[in-house]
């Protein structure tokens, strides 16, 4: 493979996310992620397993959803989720696109987040419904991981016979709001 990549530690951010909300109270905490044949999907589905193990927390396949990165199939997977495993105390979606599908189908069941369900999400979401609470998110250095590709780019146009393939990993944070605040037990009973 000779293709340059400038990216996040894809595990260990879902691993963050995951654990933000063990440590706050949730135990029954659902995934919805892209399929396991993309890289991102694999990696985000790794890392929220790699946290529920970490804290001892059993790792159960009715609380996992994989699908496209579309919004109308996050929103048909969490309903699915929902109606599957109704002591689901909390959500963690991959993308900010199956994050908008995932609030539309807890908004459609009625439910609300935080005093429902917890939640985290990955990247910003473009837009938010009124009264909606602010959501805890992983941030992607989004300006830096396009001036490192730019500067990729350019390196390898300038030495095109010597350009070694190089992974550039930057570091993402976590962005803690009220979807995930601590976990009020017996909310979702």
């Amino acid at each position: 493979d000779t293709v340059d990549a400038v990216l996040i530690d894809n595990v260990v951010a879902a691993y963050d996310a995951v654990s933000h909300l063990i440590a706050n109270g949730y135990r029954r905490i659902g995934v919805v992620t892209g399929t396991s044949t993309s890289t991102t999907g694999r990696d985000r589905l790794r890392g929220y397993h790699d946290a529920l193990r970490d804290a001892g927390l059993p790792r159960d396949p009715l609380l996992e959803r994989q699908g496209a990165f579309r919004q109308d199939v996050a929103e048909q997977l969490t309903g699915q989720l929902l109606q599957a495993v109704p002591d689901i105390d909390a959500l963690f979606t991959a993308t900010n696109r199956l994050t908008m599908g995932a609030l539309r189908a807890i908004q459609t069941r009625g439910l609300s987040i935080p005093d429902d369900l917890g939640l985290v999400g990955f990247d910003e979401v473009p837009w938010v419904t009124p009264g909606s609470c602010p959501l805890t998110t992983v941030a992607q250095p989004s300006y830096e991981i396009g001036a490192a590709a730019a500067s990729r780019l350019m390196h390898r146009m300038q030495h095109p016979e010597g350009a070694v393939r190089q992974e550039i990993v930057l570091a993402h944070r976590l962005i803690v709001r009220e979807s995930s605040r601590p976990a009020r037990r017996g909310a979702m009973s």
